[in-house]
């Protein structure tokens, strides 16, 4: 599973980065790289790359992520972007770990869309 995470804060998303590829248990499941994005987004230079060993391994990511957050204090949104969908980590805590799990399941994805 490929997913990409952006921030409109390039200087909190090069920190994220070496946060990522210093985590043990991130580095178990997911190779991390910093890219270019490929989506012609303006303003969004740089991206991270991951790519999962399984769509599980998305939750230690988020964890990881959170717990960034909570380290630094980060002030701007991290976007996560897969296939199945996109969500945004603005906080630090449980439910934003949850949010981010949810773009990996379908039938989350079908629920948001019916209301």
């Amino acid at each position: 599973m490929r997913v990409q995470i952006t921030s409109a804060d390039y200087g909190e998303l090069q920190r994220l980065h070496s946060w990522l590829i210093s985590d043990r248990q991130v580095k178990r499941v997911a190779r991390v790289s910093l890219s270019s994005s490929d989506d012609g987004t303006l303003g969004a230079l740089d991206v991270i790359d991951v790519v999962l060993s399984n769509a599980i391994a998305l939750g230690s990511l988020a964890v990881s992520v959170a717990a960034w957050r909570e380290a630094v204090r980060a002030r701007s949104a991290t976007v996560f972007r897969s296939d199945a969908g996109e969500a945004t980590m603005i906080g630090a805590g449980p439910a934003a770990v949850d949010e981010i799990a949810a773009i990996t399941d379908p039938a989350t994805e079908q629920t948001a869309g019916a209301d």
